[in-house]
């Protein structure tokens, strides 16, 4: 259901194919809704699991080919396109 980019440090999320952003709040917040609706144990197993990974923020623009555009922007500056 995840998959995780130790290179890049990202982890997208296949069922919403969307990265999951660092910070449990932030995991917890997106695994409790739709298409996810986690339930109390299985959501607290998957926020840690996601909390164990080293995560840097990133946004992702567009999915070509199972090539990931992406823009990283640790302090929200102007962003610069990367591709993975």
């Amino acid at each position: 259901m995840y998959v995780y980019n130790s290179i890049h440090k990202i982890v997208i999320c296949q069922a919403c194919r969307s990265s999951i952003l660092p910070g449990p709040e932030r995991q917890e917040r997106h695994l409790r809704v739709e298409p996810h609706r986690l339930p109390g144990d299985t959501l607290r197993t998957t926020v840690q699991l996601l909390s164990s990974y080293d995560l840097t923020l990133v946004i992702v623009i567009n999915v070509v080919y199972g090539l990931f555009l992406y823009v990283e922007n640790k302090d929200w500056s102007v962003p610069q396109k990367r591709r993975l």
